[in-house]
């Protein structure tokens, strides 16, 4: 028996005109009012955290005169990989697809700043007759000159460079008064092992309170083909009577018949009292204010001072190496006004971070090795050594084959 088939006749009055809710494909079903607001509270978060590296990407490219908050962003940059890998698992979870697009597009970009393709698939051979190169900031610091003398002469002995850049190791001129005055860093090196000392005859008269010195002096190794030194001199940056002005040393050497230039520089810092250990109370506005001042203060005048050194290095017809302490990471202004053309050492030959500061619990890399294009990379290495509060760069380089 077959069951009569309801129509609008035969439906009851209340039912007639009543519209049948469907699902659509194309209208995917309203979410709950508890997940629109756990999501509202989310991008609460996430889209500062998504500022922030956005920001911190593009830093290099803005001048720290106006943006000199920025570089803060920057030098934080890889800290915020975690968070943002955390967001981007929300977004998986939650099935926002753009969203985590956008999450998946800055991790790339952090990652290929940090891990460049050319690191990958090397296949170079340390040879004798590699220029070895080391960059180390060492203070005098510790329990004693003599210790501390040790340790240098332990860690030059380890790898023989052929030119030490040393940074924070002063080297006074002789005067009437008294003689020539070396740091212990340097004396021991000069005294123990066959490395010579090479400083410009007028060295830096900056900062104005060290007179005819240099805290940025080079070390030459005496080898067969050793690096013969041509000429050097102390770069002005600028003439402020400021003990934390950033420093150059210009060195114009010969190495295997060829010329090229090496600049050791120590770029502007905070000085003894560093910012960050202020007593910062988050919700006093009063603490804040000179807080980041000081950044603020610092950052502009690193960079009036780094652009008077890249003027002298864009004036360069040789191939040149800048080497040194940089306070500064590589998503920085002052590192790509720098950087210019030439290849970061570390990011090209190097195996982990490369971290250098501080060197018992190293967090970021602040020590470097740019090089033209005349020179090969063959190797880079940040050594564990803990007697400084930075930890040495030693970068092996080459004359590459298409050098003049």
């Amino acid at each position: 028996m077959t069951k009569p088939v309801a129509t609008p006749d035969s439906l009851p009055d209340e039912v007639v005109g009543v519209e049948i809710q469907t699902e659509s494909p194309d209208q995917p079903l309203r979410r709950p009012w508890p997940a629109r607001v756990l999501w509202g509270l989310f991008l609460l978060l996430d889209i500062p955290l998504l500022l922030v590296v956005g920001i911190g990407l593009v830093a290099g490219n803005l001048h720290p005169r106006l943006f000199w908050w920025a570089q803060l962003l920057a030098i934080t940059l890889p800290y915020f990989v975690i968070p943002t890998l955390l967001a981007a698992a929300v977004t998986i979870l939650t099935r926002r697809w753009f969203w985590l697009a956008a999450h998946v597009l800055l991790l790339v970009f952090v990652t290929l700043r940090a891990l460049p393709p050319e690191r990958f698939g090397r296949d170079v051979v340390p040879a004798e007759d590699d220029l070895i190169v080391m960059s180390f900031n060492v203070p005098q610091s510790g329990p004693s000159a003599e210790a501390l003398g040790d340790s240098v002469i332990g860690l030059v002995h380890r790898y023989t460079p052929d030119i030490i850049g040393l940074q924070e190791a002063w080297v006074e001129g002789a005067s009437q008064n008294r003689p020539e005055r070396r740091a212990p860093q340097v004396e021991s090196v000069v005294d123990s092992l066959a490395y010579r000392l090479a400083v410009p005859m007028q060295m830096s008269s900056q900062p104005a309170w060290r007179t005819n010195s240099t805290g940025v002096p080079l070390l030459f190794r005496e080898r067969a083909g050793e690096v013969e030194v041509i000429e050097q001199e102390a770069v002005r940056l600028s003439d402020a009577a400021d003990p934390e002005i950033s420093m150059a040393i210009r060195t114009h050497f010969v190495w295997q018949g060829r010329e090229g230039i090496i600049y050791n520089i120590h770029l502007r810092s905070f000085g003894e009292q560093k910012p960050w250990n202020d007593d910062i109370r988050l919700f006093d506005i009063g603490t804040w204010k000179p807080y980041l001042r000081r950044y603020r203060d610092v950052y502009r005048l690193r960079a009036a001072e780094v652009e008077a050194l890249a003027s002298h290095i864009d004036a360069e017809e040789l191939p040149v190496i800048v080497l040194g302490d940089f306070n500064d990471t590589a998503y920085t202004w002052s590192f790509k006004r720098l950087r210019g053309d030439r290849a970061d050492a570390f990011n090209v030959a190097g195996a982990g971070s490369g971290h250098t500061y501080r060197s018992d619990k190293p967090f970021v890399r602040i020590d470097f090795a740019l090089v033209d294009e005349a020179w090969d990379v063959v190797d880079a290495e940040v050594p564990d050594v803990r007697f400084s509060d930075h930890r040495p760069l030693v970068v092996r380089l080459r004359w590459s084959d298409d050098a003049p």
